[in-house]
């Protein structure tokens, strides 16, 4: 937060030009640019692009996530300030701030991530479940069709009724593993659609 005063750091969050989305057009365009089978994102409108990218916002800011807002009157949940770096992380720094106090034998430093900036795993992630959606959307299946009325036919015969219901290609899910893997180890809880109810649920994450 060096390059910031607290004057310059509340005008920079609460210009929701500026963080009404985790990740860029651009940001997410230079993301799929550098990885393979990118066609979904290349070949899709920019108004579509842009919309995946604020719907996939909308779905991580719900996620329960280390840390605390930077500021309490911002819009979404990021950025965020006490929130462990990945290697502060790997190294079992969980923010405990005596955790960095202490002498430690072994050499390892611990910090924090800017709580100033969006982080660059937060906007590969927003990139990634965008893409997702796209796809999603275009198979005709979304994340309340799970729950609408499946019966494809219903006929009567020898007595008995019979209902065939439409076969699903699996569950609706808003959380795909590509995208957890990146977020996971920034996490307390991950907030999912239950496949079995209508609603959602917040699912506690544990760390060995």
């Amino acid at each position: 937060m060096s390059a910031f005063t607290i004057s310059s750091l509340i005008t920079y969050l609460e210009n929701t030009s500026s963080y009404n989305c985790f990740c860029s057009l651009l940001e997410a365009d230079a993301y799929h640019g550098r990885r393979l089978n990118n066609d979904t994102w290349r070949t899709a409108t920019e108004d579509t692009r842009k919309s995946a990218l604020f719907h996939a916002t909308d779905i991580l800011h719900r996620q329960k996530w280390l840390g605390v807002p930077t500021l309490n009157s911002q819009a979404l949940a990021w950025p965020r300030k006490f929130v462990p770096s990945r290697n502060s992380l790997n190294q079992g720094f969980g923010g405990n701030l005596k955790h960095v106090l202490m002498d430690d034998p072994t050499g390892s430093s611990f910090d924090y991530l800017s709580e100033a900036s969006i982080p660059q795993f937060l906007k590969d992630s927003t990139a990634e479940l965008a893409n997702y959606l796209i796809v999603r959307a275009a198979s005709g299946k979304d994340e309340v069709s799970q729950f609408t009325d499946q019966v494809s036919s219903i006929g009567l015969g020898g007595g008995a009724l019979n209902l065939n219901f439409r076969e699903e290609n699996g569950a609706i899910t808003d959380m795909p593993e590509q995208v957890l893997t990146i977020i996971r180890d920034f996490l307390t809880e991950i907030t999912e659609y239950d496949v079995n109810s209508v609603g959602a649920y917040s699912s506690p994450l544990k760390r060995s």
